[in-house]
């Protein structure tokens, strides 16, 4: 079985469809409306068999080549604080978005003539996200950071773990950081890094 792929920077997501179904939300269409009203979104949204809706937001604070500066190079090490910020941002964001899409389908479905509807092909993308934001309401949710740093930053990388265990996201959700020695989920998908 071929696993869901997907790139995010330096990294290649690979994601077992026989437990995952995920859509890349900062690339997909809802996220592209919501992003010109201001709304930031994580990298990834997730259902895992069918019984956990997991957000999944990407940092990469490792040393990389860039050809076109022709030298290595790595994202800023802001403050742990800043970061821890403007993950929970990102997960509040889109939890606003999920309840706009559940918004959407209910008002699509009562305005359809309900007839008509079994006349229908079975929708994927609405199905996908009927499911994640039941999930939502149901509070099946999971919150994770994928966080990659340097050896030598694990203190900064438990800085920002520190901060964003102190504040939940709103509904109580904490933000769990996991990096490739410690993750949910492990058998049902892996982390591969690119040169």
């Amino acid at each position: 079985m071929e696993y869901l792929a997907f790139a995010e920077g330096q990294l290649t997501f690979h994601f077992d469809p026989a437990y995952w179904q995920v859509r890349k939300y900062d690339d997909h269409a809802y996220f592209q409306g919501f992003s010109g009203v201001g709304l930031k979104g994580v990298d990834f949204i997730g259902i895992y068999q069918e019984d956990i809706l997991v957000l999944l937001e990407v940092k990469n604070y490792t040393w990389r080549y860039t050809p076109f500066r022709e030298k290595d190079v790595r994202q800023s090490l802001r403050g742990p604080e800043l970061i821890a910020a403007a993950v929970q941002q990102k997960m509040e964001d889109t939890l606003a978005g999920l309840r706009a899409i559940r918004i959407y389908y209910e008002r699509k479905q009562a305005r359809s003539w309900r007839w008509l509807d079994r006349f229908r092909k079975t929708d994927i993308e609405q199905l996908f996200w009927q499911r994640a934001t039941s999930l939502l309401e149901q509070g099946k949710i999971q919150c994770l950071l994928w966080l990659e740093t340097e050896a030598e930053d694990a203190a900064f990388a438990e800085k920002i773990a520190g901060n964003l265990a102190k504040t939940p996201v709103r509904g109580g959700l904490l933000v769990q950081v996991v990096h490739r020695g410690n993750y949910p989920f492990s058998g049902s998908w892996q982390v591969e890094k690119r040169d």
